[in-house]
């Protein structure tokens, strides 16, 4: 269970889900798969929850709050049988798996999401085994250069918000493929594997309600 910091990040949550955006991309998830669109929306609340406590400027936390919401959205293009399989994925199974983030940025790539589609794409980079890009070492260097500022910044932040929400969200859950894991196992795993920074960690956990 998710305990939150903050409570108007319902209230925020709440409108962001009558939003017609995300109502268009989110209800054909939700169709397809529905563990999938719960997940969404539960991410998109920690992610909110989370940005309310970095003392996020209200756009920003918007485009946060939008990219927890969607960042799996490319699992629309991901069968059914895959998402639901309780067993482990074989090889080309995990490819396809592998391959939502850049489905997700495909979804997006024609509307004005882009810092958001940026952020999906990125999600699953702050891991040890990263993807859709190959190499940990050009990763996090990339994330340290003096000059990334701006909107490459933004997007990082929210990137990196998203992934250990993400990550946290799947561990502290059931899923298809496993049951939910008790508190200390998730932040084993969470310092095992995520590699953004490590205060978000701390963050996420002290949500964890047991």
């Amino acid at each position: 269970m998710t305990k939150l910091l903050f409570p108007q990040s319902k209230d925020i949550l709440g409108s962001l889900l009558k939003e017609t955006t995300i109502q268009y991309y989110l209800g054909p998830l939700k169709g397809h798969h529905p563990e999938t669109y719960q997940h969404s929306v539960r991410v998109g609340l920690l992610c909110l929850d989370i940005g309310l406590e970095l003392g996020l400027e209200q756009p920003e936390l918007t485009l946060l709050g939008y990219a927890g919401l969607l960042h799996d959205i490319g699992k629309r293009r991901i069968p059914k049988a895959i998402l639901s399989n309780p067993s482990p994925l074989s090889p080309e199974e995990r490819s396809i798996m592998k391959a939502h983030p850049r489905l997700g940025l495909l979804e997006l790539g024609d509307s004005d999401l882009e810092i958001v589609g940026a952020a999906v794409v990125s999600h699953h980079e702050f891991k040890v085994d990263p993807y859709p890009r190959q190499g940990g070492d050009r990763r996090r260097s990339s994330r340290n250069q003096d000059g990334r500022r701006g909107e490459n910044a933004l997007v990082a932040r929210l990137g990196e918000v998203v992934a250990v929400a993400d990550i946290y969200d799947a561990l502290s859950n059931r899923r298809a493929y496993k049951p939910a894991m008790p508190k200390d196992k998730v932040e084993e795993v969470l310092r095992e594997q995520f590699t953004g920074d490590e205060r978000l960690i701390e963050s996420v956990l002290q949500r964890h309600d047991t």
